[in-house]
C-alpha cells in the first residue's frame, strides 16, 4: 500500500492492493471504509438515548481520507449540521452527544450517568464492518484489475 497505508488481514489482498497505483488504492479504500461504516452508524442510531429524537436522526458517518499518508477513516457520529428543538430550546446534538456518551455532571451539580451507544455500537458491529470492509477491497481490487487488464 502506498506511503503509510497498513491494511491488516488477507495478505496477498494487501499485495495486489499496493500493485495498484495510489489513487485507485484510495478510491477502493474510501469504498471498503463507506461500506464498513454504515452497519456501526446503523447500530449507533439504533442504541442512541431517544428524548426529542434528533440524537438518533443526526448519527452518520463521514469517510475521510488523507492523501499524503496514504490513510482512510470512517468517522460515525452526530452531523454538526442537524439542529433542532425540544420544548421550545435548541438542540444540537453534535454538541451534547458526548455528554451522553460519558455522562457529566448537570448544572446543579448532581451526576448525569452516561448512557453509551456509540462505543457499544462500534463493539457489536466491529466483525461485521472487519468482513463488509474486506469483501469490498477485495471487490474493488477485482474491479480495479480487469479495468487495468482491459485497458492493455
Amino acid at each position: 500500500m502506498g506511503k503509510g497505508m497498513d491494511m491488516f488481514g488477507d495478505k496477498v489482498l494487501a499485495k495486489t492492493l499496493t500493485t495498484l497505483g495510489e489513487r485507485v488504492q484510495r478510491r477502493v479504500m474510501r469504498q471498503a471504509v463507506s461500506a464498513a461504516a454504515t452497519p456501526i452508524t446503523k447500530a449507533a442510531r439504533a442504541k442512541a438515548p431517544k428524548e426529542s429524537g434528533l440524537l438518533r436522526k443526526s448519527m452518520g458517518k463521514k469517510v475521510k481520507t488523507y492523501p499524503k499518508t496514504m490513510t482512510v477513516v470512517g468517522i460515525v457520529g452526530p452531523k454538526t449540521s442537524i439542529i433542532g428543538e425540544h420544548k421550545g430550546r435548541k438542540r444540537w446534538p453534535a454538541k451534547y452527544a458526548r455528554l451522553i456518551e460519558r455522562g457529566h455532571i448537570a448544572r446543579d451539580g448532581s451526576f448525569v450517568p452516561p448512557q453509551p451507544f456509540l462505543g457499544p455500537a462500534m463493539a457489536e458491529t466491529q466483525g461485521t464492518a472487519l468482513d463488509t470492509m474486506k469483501g469490498k477491497v477485495a471487490e474493488g481490487v477485482i474491479r480495479e484489475a480487469t479495468k487495468g487488464a482491459a485497458k492493455t
